[in-house]
């Protein structure tokens, strides 16, 4: 099963399509960390570990595994690629926008659904279309 999601860079929108209301995004002062992030970004960072803020006190670990370049939108010049994130979770995460977290990448926000599960391992994707 394939989860469907797009990125959203932070300040655009408050919510997107199946989003429900939640954490607050991170102040503006962060800056548009997404927008400038690239898929070499997120292969550089492999196997790393992101947090996802659920609460101003609750924050879930997920590891980003894999990194895909998706071909569909290369003819009308688009640079399409999917990031894969895994985590141990009882429960897993809707399609949702989150807040995320890494120690070099920054804060962002990214939407993200659900592309399965994998050896009891809850399995989510982002998928990032950029002119």
């Amino acid at each position: 099963m394939l989860g469907v999601a797009a990125a959203m860079p932070m300040g655009a929108a408050n919510f997107a399509l199946g989003q429900k209301a939640g954490v607050p995004a991170p102040a503006a002062s962060a800056g548009d960390v997404l927008s400038r992030l690239k898929q070499e970004d997120f292969v550089r960072y492999l196997n790393t570990s992101f947090s996802i803020r659920l609460s101003p006190k609750i924050a879930w670990k997920v590891e980003l595994y894999r990194v895909t370049e998706n071909k569909a939108g290369t003819l009308q010049g688009l640079k399409n690629f999917s990031i894969f994130f895994r985590g141990s979770h009882d429960n897993p995460l809707p399609q949702n926008t989150y807040a995320f977290e890494h120690p070099k990448l920054g804060s962002f926000n990214l939407f993200i659904g659900r592309a399965g599960t994998s050896g009891g391992l809850k399995l989510y994707e982002a998928i990032f279309n950029r002119l």
